[in-house]
C-alpha cells in the first residue's frame, strides 16, 4: 500500500508540473505576442508655407513627409475647399482652375482633423514687369520680389528667374540677392508664371561700414496698423551700415522686422527683437509691444478709411485727399473698428486741413462692441496749429461717456463703431474737400505737443 501511495504522489506531482510548465509556456507566448501601440501621424513636413500664391494656369507638386517617420499608417487625405480655384490629388499635386482663394487641407487617414492647412491664393499672370535699380551693401541680402512690379498689381511675382552678369558682385538663389563685394552688375529677371516676361536692371554694391555697437530702446510700443515703422535704436559709429546686422523676431505672428530694423505688426502682444552681428560675436535684444488702444493711422494706413455722401479719396504722398461729391460739403471718415484704452492712451488727435481752416469741423462717434454709444456729436473745440498750416483737433477720451460712464479703469475696449463726422461750414462749391494727415492716440497732451513740434 505504501508503494502505491508513493507512486500516486509522484504521479500527481508530475502531472502538476506538466500543467504548470504548459501554463507558463502559454503565458510567455502571450507576452511575446503583444502588439506594439500604433504610432499616429502628428505633423507633416512640406515644401509650402502656410500661405502661398500661384498664378492662374500654374501647377505645383508638394514634397512632403510625415512625422514621426515610422508612423504606422502614413496615408494622407488631401482636399481643396474650393475646387473652382484649385484641385489637389492624393499625392499632393495642386492644379489651379481659376482666380480666388482656397484652403488645402492634409488629414491623416486615421484621424478626423487636418494636421496641416494651407491657404492658397490664385492670382493672375503678369502682363508686364518692371524692376527698380537696386543698391546694396557688402554682406547683405534682399528679397528680389520686393523690387519687382507687375501688372496687374496683384499679378504673380512670388517666384522669379534671375541671371547675374557678374556673379562675383552678387549671387541669386531662391528669390534672394546676396551682395558679395563692392561693384556694379546687371541682372535679368524673368517671370515663371507662363507669361515669359523679361526685364533688366543695375545692382550697385557699396562698401559696408561695420557696426561696432548697437543699443535698442526697450519697451517700444506699436499700433496694430504699423507697417515698416523704424525701431528706436542707436548705432556706433552712427554711420555704420545697419543692414549688415542680422535682425530677428522671436514671434513673427506678432511682428516681423526687416534688414533695416523696421517693424511690421501682425497681431497684438509682446515680442523680442534681436540684432545680431554677422559673425555672431554680439547680440542685443529688446521687447516691443503691439498694444490695443494705440492708434497710429498715418501714411498708407489712411487708406483703411471709407467715406459717406458719395465722397471719394486716395492717399497722395503723406496725406489722404478727400473730395466731396457735387453739392456736398461733408464726408465722414469711417474706420470701422478700433480699440480705445483711455487709461494708457487718453488723448486722441486728428490732423487735417482745407482751404479755410476756420470752417473745418469733426465730431466723433464711437460704440463699445456689444454695448452703448459714446462721443456722439462732440464738437472738437480743442485745436492746435501746426508748422505747415494744418490743424490738429484733439479730445480727452477719458471724458467721453458711454451710457453715463467713462471707460476709465476698464483697460482696452473694442469699439464696433469708430467714425469721424467731418465737414466744412462753407457754401457748397467753395470747399472741394479736405486733407487728412493722421489719426493718433497719445499718452498725454505733452506727448501730442512734442509730436507736433517734431514733425
Amino acid at each position: 500500500m505504501k508503494k502505491n501511495n508513493i507512486f500516486s504522489k509522484v504521479f500527481l506531482w508530475g502531472m502538476l508540473s506538466i500543467v504548470a510548465t504548459a501554463f507558463n509556456s502559454c503565458s510567455d507566448d502571450y507576452k511575446e505576442g503583444t502588439m506594439n501601440e500604433a504610432k499616429l501621424v502628428n505633423d507633416i513636413k512640406i515644401n509650402i508655407s502656410n500661405s502661398f500664391k500661384l498664378a492662374s494656369g500654374m501647377d505645383f507638386q508638394a514634397i512632403y513627409s510625415v512625422i514621426p517617420e515610422d508612423a504606422t499608417d502614413q496615408l494622407l487625405i488631401w482636399k481643396s475647399s474650393n475646387e473652382n480655384v484649385a484641385t489637389v490629388t492624393q499625392n499632393g499635386y495642386i492644379q489651379t482652375k481659376g482666380l480666388g482663394e482656397t484652403y488645402i487641407s492634409v488629414t491623416p487617414s486615421t484621424t478626423y482633423e487636418a494636421v496641416k492647412t494651407i491657404f492658397l491664393t490664385v492670382v493672375p499672370k503678369a502682363t508686364s514687369i518692371g524692376v527698380d535699380e537696386i543698391e546694396m551693401f557688402e554682406g547683405t541680402s534682399l528679397t528680389l520680389a520686393g523690387y519687382v512690379s507687375v501688372l496687374p498689381e496683384n499679378g504673380y511675382k512670388e517666384e522669379l528667374n534671375c541671371t547675374v552678369s557678374d556673379p562675383s558682385v552678387v549671387s541669386y538663389e531662391n528669390g534672394t540677392l546676396k551682395a558679395l563685394k563692392a561693384g556694379t552688375t546687371t541682372i535679368t529677371v524673368k517671370t515663371v508664371d507662363g507669361s515669359n516676361l523679361t526685364t533688366t536692371t543695375t545692382v550697385t554694391v557699396h562698401t559696408a561700414i561695420p557696426v561696432e555697437n548697437i543699443e535698442i530702446a526697450p519697451n517700444q510700443e506699436f499700433a496694430i496698423t504699423d507697417n515698416n515703422m523704424l525701431l528706436d535704436f542707436t548705432l556706433t559709429p552712427d554711420n555704420a551700415t545697419v543692414e549688415t546686422l542680422i535682425w530677428e523676431s522671436t514671434d513673427e505672428s506678432i511682428a516681423t522686422v526687416n534688414s533695416e530694423g523696421r517693424i511690421t505688426a501682425h497681431n497684438y502682444g509682446s515680442v523680442d527683437i534681436k540684432a545680431i552681428a554677422p559673425d555672431g560675436s554680439k547680440e542685443v535684444k529688446a521687447t516691443i509691444h503691439i498694444n490695443k488702444g494705440k492708434i497710429n493711422d498715418i501714411g498708407d494706413v489712411l487708406s483703411i478709411y471709407g467715406f459717406t455722401n458719395s465722397a471719394t479719396g486716395a492717399v497722395q504722398g503723406d496725406k489722404l485727399v478727400v473730395t466731396y461729391a457735387d453739392g456736398q460739403r461733408r464726408a465722414d471718415l469711417l474706420r470701422g473698428t478700433a480699440y480705445l484704452d483711455v487709461d494708457k492712451y487718453p488723448v486722441l488727435g486728428i490732423k487735417a486741413s482745407c482751404l479755410d481752416m476756420t470752417k473745418l469741423w469733426h465730431n466723433l462717434d464711437t460704440k463699445v462692441d456689444g454695448g452703448t454709444n459714446g462721443g456722439i456729436n462732440m464738437v472738437w473745440g480743442n485745436v492746435l496749429p501746426t508748422n505747415d498750416g494744418a490743424r490738429v483737433y484733439y479730445i480727452d477720451l477719458a471724458a467721453v461717456k458711454f451710457g453715463g460712464n467713462t471707460l476709465q479703469g476698464l483697460g482696452p475696449q473694442k469699439m464696433s463703431l469708430f467714425t469721424f463726422k467731418t465737414g466744412t461750414d462753407r457754401a457748397v462749391g467753395y470747399e472741394v474737400g479736405y486733407n487728412l494727415y493722421w489719426v493718433k492716440t497719445f499718452k498725454s497732451m505733452q506727448e501730442l505737443k512734442d509730436f507736433i513740434d517734431n514733425e
